[in-house]
């Protein structure tokens, strides 16, 4: 390749000096190459490490600053009443506590004892004998928690605990299927309490029906309902 015009006198000047000074014209040359690649850089990311500093002060000092404004934990508030106020509203209290353990223990006497198989038997028989009576056409009475094979089975003290076991209210549950007039729902739900022993709706579901069609108004209406009763 020929040399441009303008680099000739470099380039016999080049070959006419010595090899040690050849060496050392390069290593000068790299050095130089080097040096000004370092001031690029530092050019470059000296701010950035400037800046990266900065706001690495910054979050110190706002870490510093939260934890020195962090409250000191305040002293529990004294109540300003004096010691017989105070012995009052302690024997308020008890009363209170006291009336209502005996109200629980008088509603719990009322249901029927899981260990008293009779009671349940007496319960059930009042329960179908109200909705015969409540103009209520019972569709099905089953116990809820147990098989669909062993509904049919006589009732045992055992199944008595496994349903009752088997829900939130821990006392056995009957699903009551009906259809009935809102007089009919009525009369049954208010009936519940003239029982020997406390049945309780836990859950109901309710829906009307007509026998209206798209080309005759409704001439007869009634409510399907579903209903669980706690025993």
């Amino acid at each position: 390749m020929k040399t441009p015009a303008f680099l000739q006198p470099l380039h016999a000047a080049w070959h006419k000096m010595p090899a040690a000074e050849r060496r050392r014209a390069v290593i000068a040359a790299v050095l130089l190459s080097l040096g000004g690649y370092a001031a690029f850089h530092a050019l470059v990311t000296t701010p950035r490490l400037v800046a990266a500093r900065h706001n690495l002060g910054r979050v110190e000092q706002l870490a510093e600053k939260s934890r020195t404004a962090a409250p000191a934990p305040t002293a529990p508030r004294r109540s300003q009443k004096t010691p017989a106020q105070l012995a009052r509203d302690l024997a308020l209290l008890q009363d209170k506590l006291t009336s209502q353990r005996a109200r629980l223990i008088s509603l719990q006497q009322r249901f029927a004892r899981l260990d008293q198989l009779e009671e349940h038997q007496t319960l059930r028989l009042g329960l179908t004998e109200l909705a015969n009576s409540a103009d209520i056409e019972v569709v099905s009475l089953e116990n809820k928690g147990l098989r669909r094979e062993d509904q049919r089975l006589m009732p045992t003290l055992e199944r008595l605990r496994e349903m009752a076991a088997k829900n939130v209210f821990r006392r056995p549950l009957l699903r009551l299927t009906a259809r009935a007039s809102y007089r009919g729902l009525m009369d049954f739900l208010d009936g519940l309490a003239r029982l020997p022993h406390v049945v309780s709706p836990v859950w109901i579901k309710v829906e009307v029906r007509t026998d209206a069609t798209a080309d005759e108004p409704a001439t007869m209406q009634w409510l399907d309902l579903t209903l669980d009763l706690a025993l």
